[in-house]
Order: structure tokens, then sequence, then C-alpha cells
């Protein structure tokens, strides 16, 4: 006899798969293979997509509505904010597994310790990089064993005793983490809830934000002022993707960033300003459309006062009107118009206005 545990609310399919198997004494592999044959789910990331003929048949063996199985992917549950959500493509916000045959390579998989010990119940949410704390236990999420640093597989894991690593057997339902920041964190994975204010920061502008204080020398020192309000320990040569950072690194990241929306758009354009960035420097952290920054952070850059400039950045930007110049007095030496350009940013660097 088949035995159907109904899924709980926002949990992945895997775990749901996982649980079925508990249910009726037998390893995950076996009981998906018996259930579902054919069917791949543990060689692929079935949490994230799974393609509509692969949804209707799990639906169909299994007695469950195409809606259900459809919820258990972020997919199917976050399309709405998430941006296209395909098998291969890289989608902002969702953290990687690296799905290598049956094993996990990254740490994408996160899970509240208590939660887990609970019911053995991974959700959905936790694999979304702006959550890194449980509202339940107000805990801190893990993402791997606290003594091998083994991602969460549940392939692998003992139908009986769910809570032990299959590595090292440890107890994987425990943290060490505290509960520090919390409030930050909480209210920063708030924001992206669809009755949050329209005048506030877009997914878009979030992510600019997030990815700046990893990029350019201006985006690092800013990183650094953020946390040192806060008196957290800033990131030390973090680079790349936040999405595949760590939940530790991303606690300090996402804590900062909170802290200074708090404060207000006046703080924010004063500190953007205090360490030189520009525009462009925004722009080229852009992740598709930034509304937020675009109607209200840009208006105020341009109005007010802007910092010293160095000579390379005024080179830069007079690069156009410079050649103009040039072109007009083409009988002159090199020599002569390159020094004639040096006289020209002296005289921009001292505010003074061209004779």
């Amino acid at each position: 006899m088949h035995l159907v545990r109904p899924p709980q609310e926002d949990e992945t399919l895997s775990s749901w798969l996982y649980r079925q198997s508990k249910l009726h004494g037998l390893p995950p592999q076996s009981y998906t293979a018996l259930s579902l044959p054919g069917v791949e789910i543990w060689t692929r990331d079935a949490d994230r997509w799974l393609s509509e003929m692969t949804i209707r048949e799990i639906a169909c063996r299994l007695g469950q509505t195409h809606a259900t199985i459809e919820s258990m992917t972020l997919a199917g549950r976050y399309g709405d904010v998430l941006d296209e959500v395909r098998e291969y493509n890289i989608v902002h916000w969702i953290m990687p597994v690296g799905v290598y045959h049956r094993r996990r390579r990254r740490h994408g998989q996160q899970f509240c310790p208590e939660c887990y010990l609970e019911n053995s119940v991974v959700k959905l949410s936790w694999r979304l990089a702006w959550n890194s704390f449980c509202e339940k236990h107000q805990c801190s999420l893990s993402d791997a064993c606290a003594i091998c640093d083994e991602p969460l597989t549940l392939f692998y894991m003992d139908p009986y005793h769910h809570s032990v690593c299959f590595n090292c057997g440890h107890d994987i339902a425990t943290s060490d983490e505290s509960g520090r920041h919390y409030d930050l964190c909480s209210a920063f994975s708030r924001r992206f809830s669809p009755s949050f204010m329209e005048d506030a920061p877009d997914p878009g502008s979030l992510r600019t934000l997030m990815t700046l204080q990893l990029g350019q020398s201006q985006g690092r020192h800013l990183h650094r002022t953020w946390c040192n309000r806060i008196g957290m320990v800033p990131m030390a040569g973090a680079r790349g993707r936040w999405e595949c950072m760590r939940v530790a690194e991303r606690h300090v990241l996402i804590a900062a960033t909170e802290a200074v929306l708090q404060t207000g758009l006046d703080r924010i354009v004063d500190d953007l300003i205090e360490h030189g960035v520009t525009r462009e420097c925004l722009r080229n952290h852009h992740v598709g459309q930034s509304f937020w920054l675009e109607q209200y952070v840009y208006p105020e850059l341009d109005t007010k006062q802007c910092s010293p400039k160095s000579r390379a950045n005024y080179k830069a930007e007079m690069a156009d009107p410079l050649k103009k110049i040039q072109r007009k007095h083409t009988s002159v030496s090199r020599r002569a118009r390159a020094e004639a350009r040096a006289r020209c940013i002296d005289i921009m660097l001292r505010g003074m206005h061209q004779p």
C-alpha cells in the first residue's frame, strides 16, 4: 500500500519525498525508484525548477494536484519575486547547491536546526539569499555540518536518524551561531514581501547596493564604514556573487545594508558621495531594473555637491572637450598640446574657470 503524507507549508520537493521515504521505511533512492521510475530527482536541483511533463508525472503517480507539486519548487512559488527561472540559468537571489551526481558541492541549502530536528522539513524560503534567520525560533540558519562542513544532502540521510550527518556522524541539528542582529536581518527579508511600501527600494536596487560592497575599492570602503556603525567586523576579501557566500558572511552584508537603509535616503546619498561612488559605479553593478536608484538616488546625487575629484576622473570626464580644444590647435606640437591639457586639468582642480 502506498501511503502519502500531505506536504507542509513552504516545503521543498526533496524534503517531501524524503519524509515519504521515512513513512515507508525505505531509503530515499529506493522509494523514488519504486514510486517514480525514470524520474530524476536526486541528480538535479529539483527544488529549483521542474519541467511541466515531470510535474504532471509526479502529481499523477503520487496522487497530488499539479499546483501542489509546482508550489514545492522555487519557480512555482516565488516566480513573481524572482526573475524567470529555468533549469540552468543563473537566477539572482537563489543560492546554488552545486549538484554533482547525487552530492551537493555548494552550501546553498540552509536549514533551521530547531525546525529540522522537530519534523525534518526543509523550507523553500531557506534557499533565498535574503533569508538568514528563522523567524519561528529567532536563530541563525545553518548551511553545513559544524564538524565536517558537509552540506545538507537528504539523499544520503538515514530515514531513522535524519539529524545525524551522513559524513561524520555528528548531530547536524546543532547551531553555535548567536542571534545577533536578528532584527536587522529580519527587517531586510521583509522588504521582499508584496505588501511593502511602493517607494521602498526594489529588489534590483537592493541587490545593486549589496553587490557594490563586494566590487570596486569605493564599495569596499563603504562596506567598512557601514559595518563600523553597527559594531560588526567587515568582510575581508569577499568578491563575486553574494548568493554564493556562506551564511556568516551574508549576516554581515545584510545587517550593514539594512542599518543604512533605515537611516534614510539622505544618509545613503551622503555616504555614496563621501566615498566617491558615482552613477557609473552603481551602473556597473546593475542587475535588471533598479527603479529606486533611478527615481530617488540619482537625482539626489546630481543636486548635492560632489566631493573633490582626482586628476584621473577629470581627465576621463573632460576627454571630449579637451579633444575639441586640441583640434583647434592642430599646428601645435604634441608636447605643447599635452602641456595645454595638463594646464586645463590644473585649472579645473583649483575650481577656476578657464580664460
